[in-house]
C-alpha cells in the first residue's frame, strides 16, 4: 500500500492513479481517502509503487502547484513507510 498526502486535487490524482494498467490490472486502487491522506493498495512493492505514483502524478496538468508527499505504507504503519524512504 502506498499513502498520498494531497489536499487538494484529490480526484484528479485517484483518476491519474488508478487509470495506471499493469497486464490488464488496476496497478492501484483507492482504498480510503481521510482528509489529505489518501490511501491506495497497489500491485507494485513498496518502493516502486511510490516512484510509479510520482510519476503518474507528474502527469496531472499543473501538478507542480500541488504540495504531495507519497510513502509506503509498511505494516499497515505510513510512519515505517517514511523511514523506508530514509534508509
Amino acid at each position: 500500500m502506498i499513502l498520498v498526502n494531497c489536499a487538494w486535487r484529490q480526484d484528479d490524482i485517484i483518476k491519474a492513479l488508478e487509470s495506471v494498467k499493469i497486464d490488464n490490472q488496476n496497478a492501484f486502487k483507492v482504498v480510503k481517502v481521510e482528509g489529505i491522506r489518501i490511501i491506495f493498495d497497489t500491485l507494485f512493492e513498496d518502493i516502486k509503487g511510490v516512484k510509479m505514483a510520482r510519476e503518474s502524478i507528474k502527469k496531472i496538468p499543473g501538478y507542480q502547484a500541488l504540495v504531495i508527499d507519497v510513502v509506503p505504507v509498511v505494516n499497515n504503519n505510513m510512519f515505517e513507510g517514511y523511514n523506508k524512504l530514509l534508509y
